[in-house]
């Protein structure tokens, strides 16, 4: 057999063997139901199977989809897609469709998102937290803010060169190691390499606070 060319099973079941050259295209059938489909249960359970095919969505619109399933049973785990590069590498997407909503775009999650390193976006992050009232008990103002924000100072600052979240840029902000003494939960964490961080949103309502403490000052000496 040539170098240039490798073996293509067409037909397992009764052992045909075909033989593809290198510059030829490999043509598979698009449409529901059709498409690759990998031999199922490769951990001998039941109902795991992967399969890429290629669907008509309506008219003209169609899907790329590359799917893995399996049975439902939460003891066996996940079956999970993997892109996987070598160091240095990158999964570039390349689409360039803008995003008004979170239905729209170059990529779209259905699902939530983790993200274990940095993450750096060039465009507007437009994201709404949670905060209804009636998801939340035990409501207690934040008593002594003014005192609070005494103990805490801002910031301008150079992030040291050998630094992997500033990269030795000017920057402002605060100590998280300050915040964290305030004990006010939800505010700062301890990365897994040990790094402290702060959640600059949720200072908000301590300076909320503080401000009507001033307020309230101010009235009482005006009064």
């Amino acid at each position: 057999m040539a170098n240039s060319r490798f073996p293509l099973i067409v037909n397992s079941s009764a052992g045909q063997i075909q033989e593809l050259n290198s510059s030829d295209a490999l043509v598979v059938n698009s449409g529901a139901g059709l498409g690759i489909s990998f031999t199922p249960n490769p951990g001998g359970g039941t109902g795991d199977f992967a399969t890429i095919t290629y669907e008509v969505v309506s008219g003209e619109q169609t899907n790329f989809k590359i799917a893995v399933a399996n049975d439902g049973a939460p003891s066996a785990g996940p079956d999970n897609i993997e892109l996987s590069t070598p160091n240095g590498a990158s999964v570039n997407v390349t689409a360039n469709t803008a995003s008004t909503n979170k239905t729209t775009g170059a990529l779209i999650v259905t699902g939530g998102v983790g993200i274990s390193g940095a993450l750096n976006v060039g465009g507007d992050i437009t994201a709404f937290a949670t905060s209804d009232e009636k998801l939340k008990e035990n409501l207690v103002a934040i008593p002594n803010a003014v005192s609070k924000v005494g103990i805490i100072t801002g910031y301008t600052f150079n992030w040291k060169t050998d630094s992997l979240y500033g990269n030795g840029g000017n920057d402002t902000g605060v100590i998280a190691q300050q915040i964290e003494a305030l004990g006010l939960p939800g505010i700062t964490t301890t990365r897994d390499d040990g790094t402290k961080g702060v959640r600059y949103n949720r200072l908000v309502p301590l300076l909320i606070e503080a401000i009507k403490e001033l307020d309230a000052r101010v009235k009482t000496l005006e009064g």
